[in-house]
């Protein structure tokens, strides 16, 4: 599978699937990768994936397999879709087909998967949106599709923008959200300073640059998300050592990471011995390499999840409200509109859910160096912000 099939043209079904599904309260993305053993092989990808958090911060996954060829075979998808949600933990499971007979429909209840016929779902999203309506953000089909196009021509020529977009697209199948993190934010910072290298060189360049660093930022919201599920029980002392310790060792028990920690110093010690014989035991320590020590962003990380659990109802639609600030609002090149935020989010609080907003943006720009410029140059302090009238 290539890197690139992120930018891979969608069809009807696929946009449909997302924008219903999205009107629904999910967090959608289209060709997320899914990945297998210790290289991270590319093994597949879920043509739709779904995620929304139900209180007290308990993900739900579905996954929507998209075949709009009508020569498609449907028993086939039915069972692909039924097994690959069995690795990705998907909650419901979704086959979508220009059309389906009732025997199909049938036979994929018995495996609990549902079909969606392109007639269904058309009259679902203009239920959803009204006859001229359109979903947001990624799941505009007439905004995106003509900037994948765009994207596709800078991925084929610079390797290393398409291997950091596939490997933020892959964050979204969450397994370990620490690890996630992890790898989310060098990410991002490596991004936040392509941005600035490329702005006023390539208006191409910048576009994909600023894709990545937008979908990144989302990914990290989601994973505060699946830290704050990981440690709601958590008393407020112990949930901060859990998830610093976590942010430090990963998937390795501290005990262990020590020992291995330990073991490289004494071999590392013993090597420049070897190099040098007769040289005091003194001399070399200023070789030594220390202790293992929490990223930076570890207590900052720490606080935020704090935040979240103690006002779960601020944070629940989070990644979605990210989503629609950067992939409908600023990648459209529009500025922060508050009457359209108010109308795509009309929940209460909407004034604190918007803060909480910008503090996710204060939080990446800090950790990493972003410049929130490229996202809203005309707004004060580059933040989305409702004008005082």
């Amino acid at each position: 599978m290539s890197n690139t099939n992120i930018l891979r043209r969608g069809d009807r079904l696929e946009y449909l699937a997302m924008g219903v599904f999205q009107g629904q309260g999910y967090l959608v993305r289209r060709k997320v990768p899914l990945k297998y053993g210790l290289g991270g092989q590319d093994a597949t990808d879920v043509d739709v994936l779904g995620i929304k958090f139900t209180k007290p911060f308990q993900p739900q996954c579905i996954i929507c397999d998209c075949k709009e060829r009508q020569r498609t075979k449907p028993y086939e998808r039915i069972f692909w879709a039924k097994g690959l949600s069995s690795f990705v933990n998907a909650l419901e499971v979704y086959v979508a087909l220009p059309k389906a007979s009732w025997e199909i429909i049938n036979f994929a209840r018995l495996g609990q998967v549902h079909i969606l016929t392109y007639e269904v779902l058309q009259d679902s999203f203009v239920k959803t949106y009204g006859k001229d309506g359109k979903a947001y953000g990624l799941a505009n089909q007439f905004f995106y599709e003509p900037l994948y196009q765009r994207m596709l021509q800078v991925c084929k020529k610079h390797k290393k923008v398409g291997d950091i977009l596939f490997q933020a697209r892959t964050l979204y199948l969450v397994t370990n959200p620490y690890v996630s993190l992890n790898i989310a934010l060098p990410h991002l910072k490596a991004s936040a300073n392509m941005l600035r290298r490329v702005e006023n060189i390539s208006r191409d360049i910048f576009e994909l640059w600023r894709f990545i660093t937008a979908d990144l930022i989302v990914a990290i919201s989601l994973m505060l998300l699946y830290i704050a599920s990981d440690t709601i029980g958590f008393s407020k002392t112990e949930r901060q050592r859990h998830i610093i310790e976590r942010l430090t060792y990963g998937d390795v028990s501290p005990k262990k990471a020590r020992e291995i920690f330990s073991l490289a110093k004494e071999l590392a010690l013993e090597w420049a011995k070897t190099l040098s014989p007769g040289t005091s035991h003194q001399s070399f320590l200023p070789l030594d390499i220390g202790d293992i020590e929490p990223p930076s962003y570890a207590p900052n990380v720490a606080g935020l999840v704090e935040r979240a659990i103690a006002s779960p109802s601020l944070y629940h639609e989070l990644p979605q409200l990210l989503d629609f600030l950067l992939f409908e609002q600023s990648l459209q090149n529009k500025a922060f509109s508050d009457d359209e935020y108010r109308h795509t989010f009309p929940s209460t609080m909407q004034d604190e859910r918007l803060k909480v907003a910008r503090n996710i943006f204060a939080f990446v720009r800090d950790a990493v160096g972003l410049d929130l410029k490229v996202f809203w140059p005309k707004e004060e302090n580059n933040l989305p912000k409702k004008k005082l009238s």
